[in-house]
């Protein structure tokens, strides 16, 4: 499996934050974030934690969807865990299931290629700036943000909140949902994230990877 495929289903899965988990033959619909360590985190029904058979299809339950099988454990309400779930309450609100899950990637196919789940756990090395990032743009930066999700959807966004940020790109929270905006090569430190929201904002920016031409 090369480097090049898994970039690009990682890519995949940050851009849609959301899929059906099939829980022994039963489906549910979640929304998901991901947590430090490379593993999902997301409020699941009742009964889950004790499935067999779980898998996870994003966007949704369809022959071309991404297919990824998790094992499931749950996520605590202190520590490291907790600080994931208020993660997923800014993206995504009060939850309305009960039980909060872990999901570690067991294995993956995605565009007819079968990919490791541990290929899939790459730890976000900026998890401990993430919380500073975002406030910088949210406090200094909301006409930008606001320009460049335009220029990226062509849809005006009153209220953009920048939400998470990883290796390849950032999160914004907007009414109607999440949207994701690339960057144009991976970055890896608090500074090169710094300089590439520079280049995100600055009003000449190069297009962004999944911009519509």
């Amino acid at each position: 499996m090369s480097l090049r495929n898994i970039e690009i289903a990682l890519a995949f899965l940050r851009a849609n934050p959301h899929g059906e988990l099939r829980c022994d033959g039963a489906l549910q619909k979640i929304k998901f974030v991901f947590a430090g360590d490379g593993s999902l985190a997301a409020p699941t029904a009742r009964g889950t934690l004790e499935a067999v058979d779980t898998v996870l299809f994003v966007p949704d339950y369809r022959d071309e969807a991404m297919e990824v099988q998790c094992a499931l454990s749950p996520l605590q309400a202190a520590g490291a865990d907790a600080a994931v779930r208020d993660r997923w309450r800014i993206y995504f609100g009060e939850p309305t299931e009960p039980i909060w899950a872990k999901l570690v990637p067991q294995a993956a196919r995605h565009q007819g290629l079968i990919i490791d789940g541990e290929a899939l756990m790459q730890p976000s090395a900026l998890a401990a700036d993430k919380p500073a990032l975002c406030n910088d743009v949210n406090r200094l930066h909301v006409d930008d943000l606001r320009r460049v999700v335009a220029r990226a959807t062509r849809v005006h966004i009153e209220q953009p909140i920048m939400v998470g940020i990883d290796s390849g790109g950032v999160d914004v929270r907007a009414r109607f949902g999440i949207i994701r905006l690339a960057f144009s090569r991976p970055i890896a430190t608090a500074a090169e994230a710094r300089a590439a929201l520079e280049r995100l904002f600055a009003p000449e920016g190069a297009l962004m990877e999944d911009e519509p031409a």
